[in-house]
């Protein structure tokens, strides 16, 4: 063997455990991302609550605006599928 066979193999080393930290921390970076838009959507999810009760009594003499807070306010859901019946 080489003379500097040690050594190149610690560069070598050295060159492949910094290409790792970049991914770890893209990973990392992806998961605390999710959950943060995981924690934004229920906070405003409970806001939309609040406020449809607040609308429907500020609004409950104006037909038209009141449907115009329903339907600008409205948050489509992804569709539930129901189980396959057991034979």
């Amino acid at each position: 063997m080489p003379a500097t066979f040690i050594a190149d193999l610690q560069a070598k080393i050295a060159a492949f455990e910094a290409t790792l930290g970049p991914t770890a921390d893209a990973v990392t970076e992806h998961v605390e991302a999710t959950a943060e838009i995981a924690a934004a959507i229920r906070r405003m999810m409970v806001a939309r609550r609040i406020l449809d009760g607040v609308m429907r009594n500020v609004l409950a003499a104006n037909t038209g605006k009141l449907a115009a807070w329903f339907s600008a306010s409205h948050i489509e859901k992804a569709p539930q599928r129901t189980p396959p019946p057991t034979p």
